[in-house]
């Protein structure tokens, strides 16, 4: 009996050493991803260089768009683009987060559009979103494949539920640059490419001519109209109870949550003596934002009302796809989300007041 115990004892204390052996590797490795996530979010990249870069979009394969690329730290981006169904190439230039386009008559500031911001090929994970990335997606990190010469990390970010995009990346091991990266959904247990881009060409340069990011020659604007946040009055809550105590009528947010997300912020805003409430969901990856206020929508947001003007069934490749709700002719609710159409539909569905 003593030797049954005994033996017992050290099955257990084995199984222990193994299990903490285990939570030590994964801290290793959530610790390593953390690292190498970090790293490539960096946007103070140290090497610059020039190359062709190349985005797919799966829906038009056959339209390509191909992409000249100068980079120079700390973050200015020359882009020259030969659009697949347009003659004329178009000349941008990304300094600080600006964007500027080349005219007859020089340069001039221009929000860029977001297929022109993604030949830079660096992920965006906001630390209060890299949290739910590691609680709601698979991440493998392990030594990748040879990409145009140069050894790379394979990064994958791999959802647990069903209907969600993932994410890889093909990381150049010594410049810490992306050289490839494919958004995929996941959809009945099967795998399917969305979006690939990555880089045809790309050589690393000790310095870039001045000329390639000179600005010398901008066309100045006839008059500028100040930002639209310049005449909003705005206040930010961490939850809905706090931001309750700012409004006049109830706030409504989906009963239940989809798994995996969770509320990230609220807002409160004040335009032309209307209030409204702006409620923002993330999963680490997917998002949607909820706005919510008293009343019709205005004209130019009416042709959004029918559900059936989302296109997809499929998680939007863009940053957003939208739709606008009336709801019981009281409150507007405009659903924004890179989510299928019927995840909206079963958003709305579920809204509800907050606090009851």
């Amino acid at each position: 009996m003593k030797i049954k115990f005994e033996l017992i004892l050290l099955v257990f204390l084995f199984l222990g050493i193994v299990h903490a052996h285990a939570q030590t590797d994964a801290v290793a490795l959530s610790d390593s991803l953390r690292l190498v996530i970090t790293r490539i979010c960096d946007k103070k990249q140290t090497s610059a260089y020039e190359g062709i870069f190349v985005l797919i979009h799966d829906q038009h394969p056959q339209k390509a768009v191909r992409c000249k690329v100068w980079f120079r730290p700390p973050y200015f981006y020359r882009l020259q683009f030969q659009l697949p169904h347009r003659q004329q190439k178009i000349d941008a230039l990304l300094r600080d987060g600006k964007g500027w386009i080349r005219t007859a008559n020089g340069w001039r500031p221009r929000p860029l559009p977001h297929f022109m911001k993604m030949a830079t090929l660096q992920p965006k994970f906001e630390a209060r979103y890299l949290q739910l990335i590691m609680q709601n997606y698979q991440l493998t990190l392990r030594p990748g494949e040879i990409l145009i010469g140069r050894p790379t990390l394979f990064l994958e970010i791999k959802p647990k539920y069903p209907q969600r995009f993932g994410l890889r990346f093909w990381i150049d091991r010594e410049k810490w640059v992306v050289l490839k990266r494919q958004r995929f959904i996941v959809q009945n247990h099967s795998e399917k490419s969305i979006m690939e881009q990555y880089f045809e060409q790309i050589a690393f340069r000790s310095s870039l001519p001045d000329s390639l990011f000179d600005l010398s020659e901008v066309k100045e604007m006839a008059s500028v109209k100040k930002p639209l946040r310049a005449r909003i009055d705005e206040k930010r809550f961490r939850t809905i109870e706090q931001a309750q105590e700012a409004v006049n009528f109830p706030i409504y947010s989906p009963q239940p949550l989809m798994q995996g997300f969770h509320l990230m912020s609220v807002r409160i805003v004040k335009e032309h003596h209307r209030q409204i409430v702006h409620t923002h969901y993330s999963d680490g990856l997917m998002n949607f934002s909820i706005f919510q206020f008293r009343g019709k929508p205005p004209r130019r947001w009416q042709r959004f009302s029918n559900l059936s003007e989302v296109p997809s069934n499929l998680p939007s490749c863009r940053r957003r796809q939208f739709i606008f709700v009336n709801h019981k002719d009281e409150f507007t609710f405009i659903l924004v989300g890179n989510l299928p159409r019927r995840w909206l539909e079963k958003i709305f569905a579920q809204l509800q007041p907050s606090l009851l």
